[in-house]
C-alpha cells in the first residue's frame, strides 16, 4: 500500500490479559498504551494532492473517514477520487452501497480501474456494515467506500416511527426526523464501532459516505461539504454548459481544530456542447476575501 506519512511506531506487544491477569484496568491500560504508542497515523493520498494538504496529508490509514453532504454537493467524487488514486497504484480497493447510485461507466471516466474494485450492493445500515467487515478481514484491501445516503434517511425515518414513544419520531414539518430513541442510538453506536475496529486491524481505510454524521466518535476524519455554485462553461453571449460545481469544504479532525473556509471544485476537462464529460478533475483552492 502506498502511503503518504509517518510510519507508526512500534506497538508493545505484551497483552496483560493473556498472562492471566483477570483486572480490566490492566487491560484498558494496555489499550491505551497501545493507542499512544501508534504516533502519527500513516496516511493513504485522497487522489485531489490540494485536499491531501488540508486533510493532514491524507486520510488516516487503521480508521474511519465521513464524507458528509446533502445531494450534488460533491461527496460521491470525493470518494471517486480516493478509490481512483488507490487502483491507479495497483491497489484494490471496495465499494459497498445500500442503494443503486455507484455508476461504474462515470467511474471508468474518473480514473477508476474497475477490475481492482469489488462492488457489493446491500440492503440496510447493519448488513452493509457487515459486508465491509467481511471484506476487510480478506485482507489486501486499501480502500472500502460504504456509501449510506440511500438507506440513511430510510433508517432513521423508520426507527423515529417506530419508537415515537420512546422520545423519537418524525418532526412536524415534512421531512423533518428528530432524534431517534436510545435503544437505537445503542445500536448505531455498536455498528459504527465495529466498523472502527474492522479497520484497525486490517489497516485500510473505510470511507462513510453519508447525509449526516453517521460514526460519531470512530470517525478520525470528517470531511462536511455544503453545496455551493453551479460552474459553467463557454462565454457570456454565447452557448453555456455544465463545466462543474463548486462546494465549501470543512475537515474536522478529532485531535486538531476544524479547517474551513476552501472552495472544492469538481469541473470536467474538454466538455463541450453535446459531448460527454471525459473525466473529472478536482482542485482545492481558498476563494479570495
Amino acid at each position: 500500500m502506498m502511503v503518504v506519512g509517518s510510519v507508526a511506531a512500534p506497538v508493545p506487544t505484551s497483552n496483560p490479559a493473556s498472562e492471566g491477569q483477570g483486572d480490566v484496568f490492566a487491560v484498558l491500560r494496555h489499550a491505551t498504551a497501545r493507542w499512544a504508542a501508534r504516533g502519527t497515523w500513516p496516511r493513504l493520498a485522497s487522489g485531489v494532492a490540494a485536499l491531501d494538504g488540508v486533510l493532514g496529508g491524507g486520510w488516516p490509514v487503521g480508521a474511519v473517514g465521513e464524507i458528509v453532504g446533502p445531494l450534488a454537493s460533491g461527496r460521491t467524487a470525493v470518494a471517486v477520487a480516493t478509490v481512483a488514486a488507490a487502483t491507479a497504484r495497483g491497489e484494490v480497493a471496495a465499494w459497498v452501497e445500500t442503494g443503486d447510485a455507484f455508476d461504474p461507466a462515470t467511474a471508468q471516466r474518473s480514473g477508476v480501474v474497475l477490475e481492482r474494485v469489488l462492488w457489493v450492493r446491500t440492503d440496510g445500515v447493519e448488513r452493509a456494515v457487515r459486508a465491509a467487515e467481511i471484506i476487510l478481514e480478506t485482507g489486501g484491501i486499501a480502500v472500502v467506500t460504504i456509501d449510506l445516503t440511500a438507506a440513511q434517511e430510510h433508517d432513521w425515518g423508520r426507527c423515529g416511527r417506530a419508537s415515537r414513544s420512546e422520545g423519537g419520531g418524525v418532526g412536524e414539518r415534512p421531512g423533518e426526523v428528530t432524534r431517534p430513541s436510545p435503544a437505537v442510538g445503542v445500536r448505531h453506536n455498536a455498528l459504527a464501532l465495529r466498523l472502527g475496529r474492522a479497520v484497525e486491524r486490517a489497516g485500510a481505510v473505510a470511507l462513510v459516505v453519508a447525509d449526516r454524521p453517521w460514526s460519531g466518535g470512530q470517525a478520525g476524519t470528517r470531511l462536511a461539504l455544503q453545496r455551493g455554485t453551479v460552474l459553467w462553461g463557454g462565454e457570456e453571449g454565447a452557448p453555456r454548459w455544465f463545466a462543474g460545481l463548486a462546494v465549501r469544504l470543512t475537515v474536522h479532525r478529532s485531535s486538531t481544530p476544524s479547517v474551513g473556509g476552501t472552495e472544492l471544485r469538481v469541473v470536467w476537462e474538454e466538455v463541450r456542447p453535446g459531448t460527454e464529460p471525459s473525466r473529472p478533475r478536482t482542485s482545492l483552492r481558498t476563494p479570495a476575501r
